[in-house]
């Protein structure tokens, strides 16, 4: 797994974003996660600074929450959270610490309107090592007051 998921990121391979998409599809088909799957639900991607769109031509995480949403009709939102700041890929670091630093305060709120009171929030993503990228999204999108925050990734690094 962790070597497919470096070529879809790292060899600009987009079309794995299907068949990974279709095992995270698989997952939230099961039993006791459907009542994730609501009216009340947007899926968010972890977003990409600019100059890592530009140098990769996808996000990886859009790609995935896009075979997701059209599969349970969820909104997804790319409009509502921003990379503020260009990190250095979370992959490359090795310590635990450094890799909380690298990505802290490294989001911000660009659409405060769109309205995530009361709706469950599924971050999406790749891969996870840490959870720092996840709890950093969530931390900057809890002052719109969403019910829950999830996070939900392919894989644990």
């Amino acid at each position: 797994m962790r070597q497919i998921i470096y070529k879809y990121k790292y060899h600009f391979i987009k079309e794995l974003a299907d068949p990974l998409a279709q095992i995270m599809i698989k997952f939230l088909e099961a039993d006791h996660y459907k009542n994730l799957l609501s009216a009340n639900t947007i899926l968010i991607p972890v977003p990409l600074h600019k100059k890592r769109l530009i140098w990769r031509g996808f996000n990886q995480a859009e790609l995935l929450a896009q075979k997701i949403s059209s599969r349970f009709f969820i909104p997804l939102n790319t409009e509502v959270l921003q990379r503020s700041r260009d990190t250095f890929p979370q992959a490359e670091i090795k310590n635990q610490n450094n890799r909380r630093n690298n990505i802290r305060d490294a989001f911000k709120i660009i659409n405060n309107s769109i309205g995530l009171r009361n709706k469950t929030v599924i971050l999406i993503d790749d891969i996870s090592t840490t959870g720092s990228t996840l709890e950093e999204c969530a931390k900057t999108l809890k002052p719109l007051k969403p019910k829950e925050i999830w996070g939900f990734i392919i894989a644990k690094g």
